[in-house]
């Protein structure tokens, strides 16, 4: 967590100024507010942690997975991608992460998955060719094993 500044303490001084009001806009200022307050929370890159050769391929990697998850990619095309090697990336990716690289790269896949499934009537059909899986009753395997609950069970969760 970054240190506090001057601009985070203004920022929940403004939080508390906004809470205490009732105009039509509070609940949209309150919201903007709360994400500028996490937004200067977060350490700045090129922060001592970043110098450390495995941090910043850790994050780059997390990066890849964000924009390539859905596309299949393996192991050796993530390396590639980084300009490392398969296994070293496997080793950085165990030491950050404590999970393989396709363990993260499927985390990364259910937590999609979660998300549409608790906050669209999306099919589940389509959430599963949607994240990659050319199998919705494979995708049915590895949500249930990595979440718990079918799918299903889960979207009944919330409604």
């Amino acid at each position: 967590i970054a240190p506090a500044t001057d601009r985070i303490a203004d920022l929940i001084l403004a939080i508390a100024g906004r809470h205490a009001g009732s105009g039509g806009t509070r609940d949209i200022a309150l919201a903007a507010l709360a994400v500028a307050l996490g937004c200067d929370c977060i350490p700045p890159r090129n922060s001592p942690a970043d110098t450390d050769p495995a941090t910043r391929l850790f994050a780059r990697f997390e990066d890849a997975v964000r924009a390539h998850a859905t596309e299949g990619w393996t192991v050796a095309r993530y390396a590639a991608a980084l300009a490392t090697s398969p296994t070293q990336l496997n080793r950085t990716v165990r030491a950050q992460a404590d999970t393989s690289v396709m363990g993260a790269v499927r985390t990364h896949l259910l937590g999609m998955a979660a998300r549409r499934l608790a906050y669209t009537r999306q099919p589940i059909t389509m959430i599963a060719y949607e994240l990659g899986f050319s199998d919705p009753t494979y995708f049915a395997r590895v949500f249930r094993k990595g979440l718990g609950m079918s799918p299903r069970a889960y979207r009944q969760q919330f409604g």
